[in-house]
């Protein structure tokens, strides 16, 4: 429980700030959902609580590689890929709903209720964000030097992240097609004559576990 409590405090992290070099790790940690500019990352008081201690960025860092992060893009979509070097596997973690709105360094635009946490309210499923998932994983597969074919594959997440995780784990039952609805999976061959199937799961091509 620890493990999946550091690799989540590191995926709510604005890690964009880090990849460039405007922040070393262990500050872009240490401000954890804090995103503000002027914010000291040794600061006692943050308004985001989802932070890390010094004890915890070095246990993290001895154990774990940021294999690759996909910061806030058109539609509010965000996760990391992680590689746990005690257990040679990957984790593909979603972010959650950005409280803050954007004027404040946060997305609460996108992923609130005037974006997907509404559509899921209204229609079941994130589905901007989730096309952005399917995209993002598919860069992934491509890449055997981020993901390598065959390897264990974790996806985890909370709130607004863990609906990302369980419609990649149920998608085994449920496609998602380009025009915004899902299907059953009796009905893909049905649909593949006329639109664009999106092929989960991700357990298609990885090992897959879901937590």
């Amino acid at each position: 429980m620890a493990r999946l409590c550091v690799t989540a405090v590191c995926r709510e992290s604005y890690l964009h700030r880090f990849l460039p070099g405007e922040l070393q790790l262990d500050q872009v940690l240490q401000l954890g959902n804090n995103n503000q500019p002027d914010a000291p990352p040794n600061a006692s008081l943050l308004p985001g609580k989802t932070r890390m201690t010094d004890q915890q960025i070095t246990e993290f860092s001895q154990r774990y590689q940021i294999v690759d992060h996909h910061a806030d893009d058109a539609t509010g979509f965000s996760a990391t890929l992680l590689f746990d070097t005690q257990t040679n596997s990957y984790t593909l973690s979603f972010r959650s709903v950005e409280y803050a709105l954007r004027a404040n360094g946060g997305d609460y635009e996108h992923d609130g209720g005037p974006g997907a946490s509404g559509e899921v309210g209204r229609d079941g499923f994130a589905f901007a964000q989730l096309v952005s998932m399917e995209r993002y994983y598919r860069e992934l597969k491509a890449d055997p030097a981020r993901l390598p074919a065959g390897s264990a594959l974790n996806v985890t997440g909370y709130s607004l992240g863990g609906h990302f995780a369980t419609v990649a784990n149920r998608g085994q039952v449920l496609y998602l097609v380009s025009i915004g609805v899902l299907i059953s999976a009796q009905d893909k061959e049905a649909a593949a004559e006329s639109f664009a199937v999106l092929p989960f799961p991700i357990s298609s091509s990885h090992a897959l576990n879901t937590s």
